[in-house]
């Protein structure tokens, strides 16, 4: 029904799925405001007959009209953008993608609570090795050949099937067989992550880079401002999907029913991405045969992707951690297992109604500054986990939920946002494709410190990856700016040369005249 109401045309019938406003792709006129979602000036004069063939359709469509309006509206507000056929497709996926990432995290959260620790680690490492292989060695080539839309609706159903096989352990009554349908779940769960995470990026870059060719703008005055959009859609509908699983809960309805629930949002998900999104994939400048076959390790000569990698890793670090420590042996104990869900659906909100001060702070000071308030927050977690008493917090371990969900904020937005303005095409999927081998690595060092070392040697890395974000950050900005310079005096110099040609050609030309 969301899908129906945000997605349907106005004004008049069209077949599902269409675009809202069909614009040529290289004009650079946007939909004014009053214009949003199609027609709606129009709409107090449209009639019955025009909207649908019948009462039900034509109310159907006026409420699509309505709410397809507040969508335009709430994204134009937290990003500036105003309404245009490739944010509206983007905030589509968005959606889409943050569905599916709720019941990810619903699943997650009861693989905490259920299963036993060594059979955990064992499925959580079997999940993150095949998310890091296959991001190293698959997840690059499959994208660019694929395309991003293709990729992205393949790393969903992957995803399904995690889900499916979930559900089945809690079925099957012999130990074996959970254990090899558990683990047959965590492979596609890493696959489809590897897929899903790399496309998404490149589908946000490519959309970036058609929206700046339709302004006539750089990739960098608009990727902030799209990475909010991602933000405000993907993580509230991440929200709204978690809290429907808490009241559920609320409500007496067994964990079966939870799963079932959150294995139709997750097929949804994928078929509204097959369905209601169109292909941004422009078939651009391909990298070649011997790159194309490296996939992320063609990158790893460039020293920028390594500068950049500090936030990724820190986060994933502290993300992993914070879902075995402080979930586990602190938040189920003091507040039960059923408020779990409850103080995860908070990351969410946080980190979608952080989007706005996020992207009005890269654009009045730049993303330099956002990156550091994230670093700062990361070093506050750690330290606050040990200055305060966190076995006798209670609902105050709602602070540490609270700075995680301005974390994930910042990384779902600015760090996409940095990845985009270093890496443009064709360099874009295996940049995407070594953020995603970075988190899994870092996930797999966060399960073994979960594991085999003490969680204040954690609390040190996450420290000493934060304090190296800005730094990194700086460094990477100036090889680019030098990089950028030495192109433009290469274009000039080629420039000059080629009038000094033409006017010898001219010379001789007079000459023999």
């Amino acid at each position: 029904a969301l899908f129906a109401l945000f997605i349907l045309p106005a004004g008049r019938s069209r077949p599902f799925g269409r675009p809202l406003c069909r614009l040529p792709r290289s004009s650079v006129a946007l939909v004014p405001r009053g214009w949003a979602c199609g027609m709606r000036n129009k709409r107090l004069e449209a009639s019955s007959s025009s909207l649908g063939s019948s009462p039900q359709e034509d109310a159907r469509m006026r409420v699509s009209l309505r709410f397809g309006y507040v969508a335009d509206q709430v994204h134009y507000a937290v990003s500036d953008l105003k309404p245009h056929e490739w944010v509206r497709n983007f905030h589509v996926m968005s959606i889409c993608i943050g569905m599916n990432h709720a019941v990810q995290e619903l699943f997650l959260t009861y693989t905490e609570l259920i299963y036993p620790s060594h059979f955990r680690f064992r499925c959580n490492t079997t999940l993150c090795s095949c998310w890091a292989l296959t991001s190293l060695l698959l997840a690059s080539p499959v994208t660019s050949n694929l395309g991003s839309k293709a990729t992205i609706v393949l790393g969903l159903v992957l995803h399904c099937v995690q889900y499916l096989a979930f559900m089945l352990c809690g079925l099957l009554p012999d130990a074996g067989h959970v254990a090899a349908v558990a683990f047959f779940g965590a492979v596609n769960g890493g696959v489809g992550a590897a897929f899903l995470w790399t496309a998404e990026g490149a589908f946000f870059a490519q959309t970036t880079q058609r929206l700046a060719d339709a302004a006539g703008r750089s990739v960098e005055s608009k990727s902030a401002a799209l990475a909010s959009v991602f933000g405000i859609w993907s993580l509230g509908f991440e929200f709204v999907t978690k809290m429907l699983s808490f009241l559920l809960g609320e409500a007496g309805l067994p964990p079966f029913a939870h799963f079932c629930v959150g294995l139709s949002l997750a097929a949804v998900s994928a078929f509204g991405a097959l369905k209601l999104t169109r292909p941004v994939h422009e078939g651009s400048e391909q990298l070649g045969k011997c790159n194309a076959v490296l996939g992320a390790v063609a990158l790893w000569s460039d020293v920028r992707i390594w500068l950049l990698s500090f936030m990724t890793l820190a986060f994933s670090l502290i993300w992993a951690l914070m879902r075995s420590a402080v979930t586990v042996d602190h938040v189920t104990p003091q507040l039960g297992p059923e408020n779990v869900i409850l103080l995860s659906a908070l990351i969410s909100l946080v980190g979608a109604l952080a989007q706005y001060p996020i992207r009005v702070m890269a654009w009045s000071c730049g993303k330099g500054m956002v990156l550091l308030v994230g670093s700062l927050l990361m070093i506050l977690v750690p330290v606050l986990s040990k200055v305060l008493d966190v076995d006798h917090m209670g609902w105050w371990l709602m602070i540490f939920y609270v700075m995680l969900g301005a974390l994930r904020g910042i990384v779902v937005a600015t760090n996409k946002a940095v990845f985009t303005d270093h890496f443009p095409e064709p360099w874009t999927e295996p940049a995407f494709a070594n953020m995603c081998l970075q988190a899994a690595l870092a996930e797999c060092v966060a399960f073994s410190f979960e594991q085999d070392v003490s969680r204040n040697v954690a609390g040190v890395a996450v420290v000493g990856l934060a304090v190296c974000i800005l730094p990194g950050y700086a460094a990477s900005r100036k090889i680019q700016e030098a990089a950028k310079r030495a192109e433009e005096d290469g274009s000039v110099s080629n420039g000059e040369e080629s009038d000094e040609d033409e006017e010898e050609s001219d010379a001789e030309g007079e000459g023999k005249a």
